[in-house]
């Protein structure tokens, strides 16, 4: 068994936008942020793995928590892991917002910005990926964008046994996504239906 090398944590699923793709049913009605010592408790866990090498804070929009946020990314860098963050930058309104809003993670150790953009996070003039990603590179962060494709209409794929390495595969939707992206191409579930809304608890 491989040992656990990166650690994902959904902040908040709280966000300002409500994409149709969003796994974790994120949208501006959503409430609930992790508190710093629930994030303590966690990253305690993972130090007790002796394998984590890298923390990434994700939505939710967890800029929406920067406090939380900015002492998650100061402790997790202080246990010796690199950290990232992925956002829909709906901070970096013009280029000195996103240095003010940037600055402060990389004092406290910010390691990589993923941005998404993409068509399903809808029509957008401002350049609000452009403002943080030209921030982070002025400050010295790694960052990338995260695009998602429009869905194919074909499943059938390649798959591969039980306990080996996964190859090819089709596209499996869930949360928000198996509701609003679905209609029009087949699916296949197993004699399941597709899930609503999870109960969400930390």
């Amino acid at each position: 068994m491989g040992s656990l090398r990166e650690l994902h944590l959904i902040l908040t699923y709280c966000c300002t936008e409500e994409c149709d793709h969003c796994f974790v049913w994120g949208s501006p009605q959503q409430s609930g942020v992790m508190t710093l010592e629930q994030v303590r408790r966690i990253f305690d866990q993972g130090q007790a793995l002796g394998s984590l090498e890298s923390i990434s804070f994700e939505g939710g929009e967890p800029f929406l928590y920067y406090g939380v946020l900015l002492e998650g990314v100061r402790e997790g860098r202080a246990r010796g892991w690199k950290t990232d963050v992925i956002t829909n930058a709906y901070w970096a309104t013009c280029p000195e917002d996103a240095l003010v809003c940037l600055r402060l993670l990389t004092q406290a150790g910010l390691d990589g910005l993923l941005l998404s953009e993409d068509a399903y996070h809808g029509p957008n003039e401002e350049p609000l990926p452009g403002n943080a990603a030209a921030a982070a590179d002025q400050l010295g962060i790694a960052s990338a964008t995260i695009a998602i494709r429009e869905a194919a209409a074909s499943i059938d794929a390649p798959s591969s046994a039980k306990g080996e390495a996964i190859k090819g595969g089709a596209v499996r939707f869930r949360g928000r996504a198996a509701s609003r992206l679905t209609p029009g191409l087949p699916q296949r579930g197993h004699g399941r239906s597709w899930s609503p809304a999870p109960t969400k608890s930390w």
